[in-house]
C-alpha cells in the first residue's frame, strides 16, 4: 500500500522521524517519499514491534539511528543503511528473527550492545574498518560462520558472540590485540570447534596481552 503523511510523525523541522505509524506497509524506501527523503535522524523506538514491515531502505542523508529503532520487527527481512550514519543505537535490530541482511554503515566507530541480538538468520556480518569498540552481546545468537575484526578494533565487550552456534572462524587483523573480557569470545557452545586467526608473527603478542587472551592459546593460529 502507498505511504501517506498519516503513516509517520516528523519533528517540527521535518528532519527527524519520530514515529512510524504505517501498520500495513510491507516495503518502505524512504528515498522516494517526499516527506521522508531528507530525514537525518530516526528517534528511538520509531519502528519498534512493527508487525508487517519486511523491507526498508533508509534515507541517503541519515546520520543518526536511535536505540531499539527496529526492535522486534519480526517480519523484517532486509534493511539498507546509508554509510552517512555515524551513530547506530543499541538493540537497533534486536529480536528481528527473520532478518537476513543488513549492512553496518561505514561511518560508525562503535557497535552498541545487542545490535543484532538473536537475529538467527543473519549469516554474514561485515564490521567496517574504523570500528574501534563492540559492546556486549552485539552479535549474540546470530547465524554467522565467520567474523573478521578490522585492524581498527581496540575493545570487545562481554558475550559478543555468545550462542553463535555456526561460528567456526574469527579473524583479527590488528597487530595490537584488542582488550577483551572473560566472555568476549566465548560462544557457550562446544561445536563446531572455534579457530581464532591473528596476524603472522603475532600469536605470542596476543597470548601475552592478558589472562583472557591466554585462555585461548590453543585456538589461536597465525594467518
Amino acid at each position: 500500500s502507498k505511504v501517506t503523511p498519516e503513516d509517520y510523525e516528523l519533528s517540527e523541522d521535518k528532519k527527524t522521524l519520530v514515529r512510524w505509524k504505517g501498520e500495513n506497509i510491507k516495503s518502505l524506501d524512504m528515498n522516494i517519499i517526499e516527506g521522508l527523503k531528507e530525514v537525518t535522524k530516526i528517534e528511538k523506538d520509531a519502528f519498534r514491534d512493527h508487525e508487517n514491515l519486511e523491507h526498508v531502505i533508509l534515507p541517503k542523508e541519515l546520520t543518526f539511528i536511535g536505540d531499539r529503532v527496529f526492535y522486534r520487527c519480526e517480519k523484517l527481512i532486509d534493511a539498507e543503511i546509508p554509510d552517512s550514519v555515524t551513530s547506530l543505537g543499541g538493540a537497533s535490530f534486536s529480536g528481528c528473527k527473520n532478518l537476513e541482511k543488513v549492512n553496518l554503515p561505514k561511518g560508525i566507530t562503535f557497535i552498541d550492545a545487542v545490535t543484532l541480538y538473536n537475529c538467527a538468520k543473519i549469516t554474514e556480518i561485515t564490521i567496517p574498518e574504523g570500528v574501534t569498540e563492540i559492546d556486549w552481546s552485539a552479535f549474540a545468537g546470530t547465524g554467522i560462520k565467520e567474523l573478521v575484526f578490522p585492524s581498527s578494533i581496540q575493545k570487545l565487550g562481554d558475550r559478543v558472540i555468545q550462542f553463535c552456534k555456526q561460528l567456526e572462524k574469527i579473524v583479527f587483523k590488528s597487530d595490537t590485540p584488542p582488550t577483551i573480557k572473560y566472555s568476549s569470545l566465548r560462544r557457550a557452545v562446544e561445536e563446531p570447534p572455534l579457530k581464532i586467526y591473528v596476524p603472522k608473527g603475532k600469536k605470542q603478542t596476543y597470548i601475552d596481552s592478558s589472562k583472557y587472551w591466554k585462555d585461548f592459546e590453543g585456538l589461536i593460529i597465525e594467518l
